[in-house]
């Protein structure tokens, strides 16, 4: 599993540790550096512009320069990272804010500390070849979805909206395999998929495709990426979150003033987690479309998360919309 192994390499790093020495001329013994702090994270799925604020901060060393040595790598399926944090797999990792709702709704102990991307780019997909021109269209098609918790009830709410229910669809978990499945004919659309990602690899020369945000599907604004930890680290280790959401804000800034450097970072980590190839000609593709989404400060703004609460709790996905507010903390975030 490649989050345990990630949380090896880590424990092996801190027990090998740093030896101290003399200098070339029988001197006083020269003090070793402070030891790096060994941390995991997974980020939300395979490497992508996305992530890009974790992927620079690790490139450029920021991570290092507030004392951790963090190992990065992606989780086996999309739905894992909410797993991996409450049960002490990873100390952090990358979610949306919607299954972060969901999950602290259901006494899961997650909080998210910080943002990378405040605004929301899951949408809606279908080929033009198909011929469905609205949701109402998808009657009796099969629907693919990455198998986060939070995709399914969005997805029957909008439906409902169309007059249809999530009976009158076959919703299918095709996790990574959203894109293909979708250009083989597996499935007849897919949901949840970003259009500053997934859209960026269905537009590269293939069929022409429809792309409707959930924005405009009558889904509130919502953080589509935000860094989530335990409130027993939040409580415990206070300064490790501080240095972690510290580092993440600077990668991102990194990202947007070299956007080139930032295209390895993410090809580079593709290449770590053997994670479908992803051209460097797609990287930028996909930065192009990410950057000007990318949040430069790491803030989540409280009133967007009570609109989201309150939209759940009507749509009856989560009982209390307070949920939604007492999900987050900006307390851990760099002065401006």
């Amino acid at each position: 599993m490649k989050i345990a192994c990630a949380v090896a390499l880590a424990a092996a790093a801190a027990a090998i540790g740093c030896g101290g020495g003399s200098d070339a001329t029988g001197g006083a013994k020269v003090e070793p550096a402070a030891p790096l702090e060994d941390v995991t994270m997974s980020l939300e799925g395979h490497a992508s512009a996305e992530d890009v604020g974790v992927l620079m901060a690790d490139k450029l060393g920021f991570f290092r320069e507030e004392g951790l040595r963090v190992a990065v790598d992606d989780p086996l399926v999309p739905t894992r990272p909410m797993e991996y944090v409450p049960n002490g797999i990873v100390q952090f990792a990358l979610s949306q804010q919607p299954e972060l709702v969901l999950s602290r709704a259901e006494q899961v102990p997650v909080v998210a500390v910080g943002s990378l991307l405040p605004e929301a780019t899951a949408s809606f997909a279908w080929l033009e070849e198909a011929g469905i021109d609205d949701v109402a269209d998808l009657e009796g098609k099969t629907i693919g979805i990455s198998g986060l918790s939070y995709e399914r009830a969005f997805l029957e709410a909008i439906l409902r909206q169309a007059g249809l229910k999530i009976g009158d669809v076959e919703v299918k978990r095709s996790g990574y395999r959203m894109v293909p499945e979708l250009l083989g004919g597996e499935v007849d659309a897919i949901f949840g998929g970003s259009s500053n990602v997934e859209g960026v690899r269905l537009a590269d020369g293939g069929p022409e495709v429809v792309f409707t945000p959930v924005g405009d599907l009558g889904v509130p604004p919502y953080e589509e990426v935000a860094i989530v930890t335990r409130p027993e680290l939040v409580a415990t280790e206070p300064e490790l979150v501080r240095k972690f959401v510290s580092a993440v804000v600077r990668g991102a800034r990194a990202a947007i003033e070299d956007p080139a450097a930032a295209a390895e970072a993410i090809h580079d980590q593709a290449v770590h987690d053997r994670a479908p190839a992803i051209s460097q000609e797609e990287a930028e593709a996909q930065l192009e479309a990410t950057l000007p989404l990318l949040s430069e400060s790491g803030y989540m703004d409280p009133g967007q998360a009570d609109r989201l609460g309150a939209w759940m709790q009507r749509e009856g996905m989560i009982g209390n919309e307070r949920v939604a507010r007492r999900a987050l903390t900006n307390a851990f975030l760099p002065q401006p």
